[in-house]
């Protein structure tokens, strides 16, 4: 049994050594909508088990893991929602998680947007005698 410690060291070095946060905007006019993802790169399958096992214990959800190229010993842990990235982050404050966690909040502040509204097509109601 491994301690808490030992599992934010070893996610720290995960994702110091090839890990990033990519942060995506909304892009209305294509209708694309933004979002926050947290990659953890892995090099093996033992560190595969490890990393996961690592994030159950400190109750960080992520997402379907994935080979980064098929072929390769190279594997993926996404982690997508901005509450599991922030709690990444403050859980396991790798260099430069403030800068980071900041980002991940600001770009939740998304313009407000006036509703979208449904075609109808005018009709006359029925006249009541």
């Amino acid at each position: 049994m491994t301690s808490r410690t030992e599992d934010e060291t070893l996610l720290k070095e995960c994702f110091e050594r090839g890990g990033c946060l990519r942060i995506r905007h909304d892009d209305l006019e294509r209708g694309r909508h933004g979002g926050v993802e947290l990659r953890l790169v892995v090099s093996g399958p033992t560190e595969k088990r490890e990393v996961l096992r690592a994030l159950d214990r400190l109750q960080i959800h992520h997402g379907r893991v994935y080979q980064k190229r098929p072929g390769t010993r190279r594997w993926v842990v996404p982690i997508y929602a901005r509450r599991g990235v922030i709690a990444f982050l403050k859980t396991v404050r790798p260099k430069g998680a403030t800068a980071m966690a900041r980002r991940v909040l600001e770009s939740a502040r998304r313009p407000l947007q006036a509703p979208r509204s449904r075609r109808r097509e005018a009709t006359v109601p029925p006249a009541r005698t």
